[in-house]
């Protein structure tokens, strides 16, 4: 999971450094880090032993049971429901979408990853 993650990461930034502003390309960076978020928060739960078939119930769990992160809540609703909308609606994002939210979900896929390196421990 976390290979698979990294992965994906390593490749969604190449494209940030590569996609033009005006690009339709920005809904697949999201979906790129929010799939990577996702992926990191499912690996965390497991040491709890959590699975959650629904994104939503997996940042509420992970928000309920590590208070000591600091996650917000609200950013992780924010990200999960605009993914949705690209998904299952076909909203487009735009560069500067995902200029509002790339400072923070990077923190908190480092966090996140930080984490589950040191449980593996």
């Amino acid at each position: 999971m976390i290979a698979l993650a990294l992965a994906d990461l390593e490749q969604a930034h190449r494209l940030v450094l590569s996609t033009p502003k005006e690009s339709t390309g920005w809904s697949t960076i999201y979906k790129l880090y929010y799939d990577v978020l996702r992926s990191l928060t499912d690996a965390f739960l497991l040491f709890d032993n959590v699975k959650s078939s629904n994104h939503q119930c997996a940042f509420a769990c992970l928000c309920e049971k590590h208070a000591e992160l600091e996650l917000d809540w609200n950013f992780l609703e924010k990200v999960r429901t605009k993914r949705n909308g690209i998904q299952y609606y076909g909203i487009l994002v735009q560069h500067k979408d995902w200029k509002e939210i790339e400072l923070q979900i990077n923190l908190y896929i480092t966090t996140l990853k930080n984490e589950v390196e040191q449980k593996l421990k």
